[in-house]
Parts: C-alpha cells; structure tokens; sequence
C-alpha cells in the first residue's frame, strides 16, 4: 500500500516514537504497581468489609443485653456463650467481661466434648465467674 502521508506528520509521529520507546518499560512498571496496589486494596476492603456490618455499630451496653438474653434463653443459654465469644474479639473482651453470662455450667455430654475439654471448660468459666481474665 502506498499511503502519502504529509512530511510534517511523519517527521512528528517518528520524534513520537523515538521519545516514547523508551517511556514503555517504566509505563509497564507503574501499571504493575498499580495493579499491585489495587489488588492490595480489593484484598484489604474484603478483609475489613465486616466492620460496615450494621451488628458493628452497636454500643457495647446493647451487645451486653443481648447477650444477657441469649445466656437466659433456655434453648440456647447453655452453650451460647461459648459461640459469642467465638465472634470476634470485642464480642468476645465483652462475654469475658460479664462474669454473669458464666454461671451455667453443662455436663460434658451435653456438648459431646471429651473429659478433658469440658474440665477445661470448666475452668474458663470459673475464671471468668471470678472475674480473672487470665485465659
């Protein structure tokens, strides 16, 4: 093909290319990084997501009452403690801090632990009843 470019564009479009060929590998290099960095921050907005859970925005005296619900459910209130304070840590600093949410102990078949899980078990609560928070 035979194309008649005018000799100004040409001279422009080779000046173009002479200046920006070397350009490319540090252009390659920040898009790397910024894929690098976008890719950190998809991983971090994941990771942290659940703090824009609403149950996140509760006051501590709310989580408390509802905790001291599920302690008084008779469904529930055996075992519930040991899954609240599974959650997270605030759920489980604020479980550990109501000594009164303890009080229940459960025969150790009634978790199908063995012997010396529940005897562990046992001994958490006791600590936290007393109000130690050495575990």
């Amino acid at each position: 093909m035979n194309h008649n470019f005018p000799r100004e564009e040409l001279t422009r479009s080779r000046i173009l290319i002479t200046e920006g060929t070397p350009k490319i590998p540090e252009l390659c290099a920040a898009i790397e990084r910024l894929q690098y960095l976008y890719s950190s921050l998809c991983s971090a907005v994941t990771k942290h997501s659940s703090f824009l859970a609403p149950i996140n925005h509760l006051p501590n005296d709310i989580l408390l009452i509802i905790f001291d619900f599920l302690h008084k459910d008779i469904y529930s209130g055996r075992y519930a403690m040991w899954s609240v304070s599974a959650v997270c840590k605030r759920w489980r600093g604020l479980s550990v801090s109501r000594a009164q949410l303890w009080t229940e102990l459960t025969h150790p078949a009634y978790f199908g632990l063995e012997p010396t899980c529940m005897h562990h078990r046992v001994h958490l609560q006791l600590e936290r009843i007393v109000g130690s928070n050495t575990c």
